[in-house]
């Protein structure tokens, strides 16, 4: 029986590097409330199975809380204070839900590191997890060709669609392009790293083939249209650049930043063309000027005609007098001034009192607390920002606990870690800045671990893939 369930229990880490990349497809929902949907994804029910499997690993769990006793004493610590945060929680039925999400996760890793796969079972890992990036990525490109030829395409978001900009954004099977890029961030600079390993080899076997793998990647990334992906992508790859330039090494920041780049203009010209094609008045032009206002946060403003009439950033009127279907001529001011708003609101909501300010008000209330504490705001909304997201739930006391956890990860850590795994918990931790949650973003969670496990990670000279 045991036996068994170890094999269950690899085969399940094995389908992982697939099922984080359908956080919103498929999805069974069972209703919602005023301040929630009840939905259930494909990561959620993998996470339910492989924890209940897991429980029969539970003395290798013991065996790690000897080995690392603070690094588990420092998770189960902050586990505990969500769980019993939940207690004064404005929404306890949201605090209890995520709590036991919380919980969940948490003893999924534990399980991973309890019971580590062999190195051929990470490196076929590896393989599952760039090839799927690789599929998922070619389905983002075709979900723009499919948009712009006005083909039925329900997967696309509501505001993705050409006619927000005159080109679509993908996002996959995400809920939107920001967390479609985001799960790009990993098999992106994996490969990246791959290419690299691939052309330094005396052989330099396959480069070529593996270059046209970590370019569709790249082009998906930049396509998905995310600033936040995109930020922390171009963070993590200077932080591996500027390492090795210390290092006085090279070919890795020549090979890292010059498939960017190519993969950046790729970008643009998609956008481009889509912007020519799509049934909007724009040209490849205006495609991409618009692209890159919007990614420079209106900087660069695109060059306008005259004739046109432009209201609050909508066209009325094309240069001919025809009314154009694109809603936005480039910056969406809009979403950045509702993000920044909503932090303003979370910290004020925050700020009310000492004890707020210590325990926070509750884990999962956080868009409760913040709609009694300014009437204009719906329960539903959300904190687009982690780190202050969990300051108004959990407060300093919260925070403190994540702190000890985060240096007992780094005490612990092994010595051999290339910084390749850094900078991609690096650029996380950024893209934590433009969102929170945790149903939408599973791979950070779940499969960061496992990233930290394969052995070119581990050992910088090894191949993760051959």
């Amino acid at each position: 029986m045991k036996k068994w369930l170890n094999k269950a229990r690899l085969a399940l880490l094995a389908s992982l590097p697939v099922v984080v990349f359908f956080t919103n497809f498929p999805l069974i929902r069972l209703g919602e409330n005023s301040s929630m949907y009840f939905e259930i994804s494909l990561p959620m029910i993998w996470l339910a199975i492989f924890d209940l499997i897991s429980l029969a690993e539970l003395g290798n769990f013991f065996k790690l809380f000897k080995k690392h006793t603070r690094l588990v004493l420092a998770a189960c610590l902050f586990a505990f204070w969500c769980v019993l945060s939940c207690f004064w929680s404005p929404n306890p039925l949201r605090g209890i839900l995520t709590a036991g999400l919380i919980l969940a996760i948490f003893y999924a890793i534990l399980s991973i590191f309890a019971e580590v796969p062999s190195k051929k079972f990470l490196v076929r890992e590896a393989k599952i997890f760039i090839g799927t990036s690789f599929a998922v990525s070619i389905f983002c490109i075709l979900q723009g060709f499919l948009d712009v030829f006005g083909l039925q395409n329900n997967l696309l978001c509501v505001g993705c669609h050409y006619q927000v900009l005159g080109f679509p954004h993908s996002n996959g099977f995400a809920i939107e392009p920001q967390f479609m890029g985001n799960l790009l961030i990993a098999p992106s600079i994996l490969s990246l790293d791959i290419l690299y390993k691939k052309i330094k080899s005396k052989k330099g076997k396959g480069w070529f083939g593996f270059s046209v793998i970590t370019f569709v990647q790249l082009l998906a990334l930049f396509i998905c249209f995310s600033r936040g992906a995109i930020y922390s992508f171009g963070i993590a790859i200077l932080i591996i650049a500027l390492r090795d330039i210390y290092h006085k090494r090279y070919m890795r920041p020549v090979i890292y930043i010059t498939t960017s780049i190519i993969a950046f203009a790729g970008g643009l010209l998609a956008q481009g063309i889509w912007a020519q094609i799509s049934p909007t008045s724009e040209g490849f032009f205006e495609g991409i000027t618009r692209s890159i206002d919007q990614l420079t946060l209106g900087k660069i403003k695109p060059a306008t005609n005259n004739n046109e009439v432009q209201v609050d950033g909508v066209i009325i009127l094309t240069p001919d007098g025809e009314t154009n279907d694109s809603q936005f001529t480039g910056y969406i001011e809009e979403s950045t001034d509702i993000r920044l708003t909503l932090n303003a609101d979370a910290m004020e909501t925050w700020a009310q009192s000492p004890k707020t300010m210590l325990t926070g008000v509750g884990l999962g209330g956080a868009g409760r607390a913040i709609a009694e504490f300014k009437q204009d705001r719906g329960e539903r909304e959300i904190v687009q920002n982690e780190f202050i997201s969990l300051l108004l739930e959990i407060g300093i006391i919260g925070h403190a606990l994540i702190l000890w956890l985060l240096f007992q990860l780094i005490h612990n850590r092994n010595k051999k870690t290339s910084v390749v795994f850094w900078a991609i918990v690096f650029a996380y931790l950024i893209s934590m800045n433009f969102y929170s949650g945790i149903t939408n973003v599973w791979h950070i969670y779940l499969f960061t671990p496992v990233l930290y496990l394969l052995p070119g990670i581990r050992r910088s000279k090894a191949h993760m893939l051959k």
